[in-house]
């Protein structure tokens, strides 16, 4: 055990270390020139647009949800065939389909799925 809190304290301290290095070795000199951002060695010209909005990450995260929702009802479906309290698994199942439901019932309610 000691060994082990011996590595950790010695990785933790190479790893400040690292990070620190180049602030306290670097060169402190900023002028304006410096401080502009540029890409490829070409100033910025126009300002950033981005490709995609906010809106096509919330409806891909939305799709990732209920696509697992879909993955679940596999495994769901395979024990079901051979279990014995079918009963309690409708339950079960059932408890999900209205937690998925009334989270796509607020989504929609909310207008996350119109797309303007």
């Amino acid at each position: 055990m000691l060994e082990i809190m011996i590595s950790i304290i010695f990785f933790v301290v190479i790893a400040f270390i690292s990070a620190n290095i180049s602030g306290v070795l670097g060169p402190k000199k900023t002028t304006p020139e410096k401080e502009t951002p540029f890409e490829c060695g070409v100033p910025i010209v126009e300002k950033f647009k981005p490709l995609y909005t906010p809106h096509y990450f919330f409806i891909a995260i939305l799709f990732l949800i209920f696509d697992i929702e879909a993955a679940y009802l596999f495994p769901w479906a395979l024990i079901y065939k051979t279990a014995k309290n079918k009963g309690e698994l409708l339950l079960i199942l059932g408890l999900f389909f209205i937690i998925i439901v009334l989270a796509f019932t607020y989504v929609w309610k909310k207008g996350g799925l119109e797309w303007e």
